[in-house]
């Protein structure tokens, strides 16, 4: 390998602009990787601090920022196909060990440290997971969003017995009613799916009951669920929110997926009459990753991913105008799935 390395790096600087900055590289630190990214994708959480609907605090404190934490690259030192974890476990305090993504201070990639929009950069190699040949580049990108779906269901303790709302028809809520349908072995009779865009909703019809929200008096549904899980977040929080407690039985589980830098408005007094309980649903751990890309190395959930949750174009980006396009598009009504970025082979 000849250096220096010449990167290129995409900083948002602030909502809804981006700046380019070259970088060179010019040696590799013991037991770390020279990463080039391949494909990467765009979840809620970038969108939001592209839009600046994060806190004006947590926008202050992070801008300029380099986004993007869905993806998979190519490790130049091995020339294997590799998953970076984007959350650096590697100084967590011990009293945090097993339960790494709830560390307040963790540092985490297109957040609090740098993400993937970059054409190369260096990482550990404790925090790099080999991508099996079965998996494509596309669905690679989704390991990260897949292992928090794995860790959602882990942490609300649902089984096939239960009966299961999800609020949402974006990205992460198809991967959390893959997860329910493949994983819990949840029956498409017990597993529901609330949106209000019926284009989308027929995309999960293969494996839930579809009910657009806004057309249906919800009539025989109410009380119904013992869980429900809100993937929607941002504006509409307190919306889905409103309709999670429609649904949910007493002594039921509602939990969080959506991210909104809005307070939450929350029946009290259903809460505590009732003994709802409310769950956050949040980052994963290293273990969930692994389990991610298991379940993802299975032919037939690579081929639904791939079909029904990614957007068939892909956007190559070059330049600071590329990426603001492609993100611009990724936050229109004119797409369906998970929005793939895709860098130059070149670096």
């Amino acid at each position: 390998m000849n250096f220096p390395i010449n990167a290129t790096e995409y900083y948002l600087v602030k909502p809804g602009v981006f700046s380019e900055k070259k970088r060179s590289i010019f040696s590799i630190p013991p037991y770390h990787s020279l990463l080039k990214p391949l494909i990467t994708a765009i979840c809620g959480s970038d969108i939001q601090y592209y839009r600046g609907e994060k806190s004006s605090e947590k926008l202050k404190l992070r801008l300029p920022l380099i986004l993007l934490h869905e993806g998979v690259c190519l490790d130049l030192i091995t020339g294997k196909r590799v998953v970076p974890v984007a959350g650096d476990f590697r100084n967590v305090p011990s009293n945090f060990i097993g339960k790494e993504n709830l560390w307040p201070e963790l540092p985490y990639m297109g957040a609090s440290m740098p993400g993937l929009a970059r054409t190369s950069f260096i990482y550990s190699q404790e925090l790099l997971l080999p991508v099996p040949d079965e998996i494509p580049n596309e669905t690679a990108s989704l390991v990260e969003p897949t292992s928090i779906a794995i860790k959602s269901l882990k942490e609300m303790n649902i089984n096939a017995n239960d009966k299961v709302a999800i609020i949402g028809t974006g990205g992460m809520a198809f991967l959390m009613m893959l997860i329910l349908a493949k994983f819990a072995n949840i029956p498409k009779a017990n597993l529901y799916i609330f949106g209000i865009n019926n284009d989308k909703l027929k995309y999960f019809q293969n494996f839930a009951q579809i009910i657009n929200y806004e057309e249906s008096d919800l009539l025989g549904l109410r009380s119904h669920f013992t869980a429900v899980l809100e993937a929607v977040g941002r504006t509409h929080i307190n919306t889905t929110l409103n309709l999670a407690f429609k649904l949910i039985r007493p002594g039921g589980k509602i939990g969080i997926l959506g991210i909104s830098h809005l307070s939450l408005a929350l029946p009290s007094n259903q809460l505590v009459n009732q003994r709802i309980e409310v769950k956050g649903l949040t980052r994963s751990t290293y273990a969930d990753y692994i389990s991610a890309i298991e379940f993802i190395k299975t032919n037939s959930i690579s081929t639904i991913i791939k079909n029904d949750i990614i957007y068939p174009g892909k956007f190559l980006i070059t330049s600071t105008k590329d990426l603001r396009q492609a993100f611009e598009f990724a936050d229109s009504k004119k797409s369906h799935g998970r929005i793939l970025l895709e860098w130059p082979t070149i670096i």
